[in-house]
């Protein structure tokens, strides 16, 4: 969280021009199974600290590999209502600008 500040301190506007990001930041933030609660928790904290219209790619592509097998609560791949609950969080977070 302390980079994402200094990123931010560094480059405190985002920048678009003709589609592109010219200048800013996005945050990527990948959905863990059976941890959406805690990509709420990070959603928040992305709106607290750095506002609504900071840029989030939410993402759900997890494929759990090598020692994933090792921890039952990982070794899967997200449900797709897991990644439409953070989807609609996120959503949620930005309508209340």
């Amino acid at each position: 969280s302390k980079a994402i500040l200094e990123m931010r301190k560094i480059c405190p506007q985002d920048i678009i021009k003709n589609g592109l990001m010219q200048s800013g930041i996005i945050i990527r933030h990948l959905i863990l199974p059976n941890n959406f609660k805690d990509s709420y928790k990070i959603l928040e904290w992305i709106k607290e600290n750095l506002g609504a219209e900071t840029y989030i790619s939410v993402m759900g592509q997890y494929v759990p590999c090598d020692k994933a097998k090792n921890y039952p609560e990982i070794d899967r791949k997200l449900k797709p209502l897991e990644y439409n609950l953070v989807l609609h969080r996120h959503y949620k977070l930005r309508a209340k600008q």
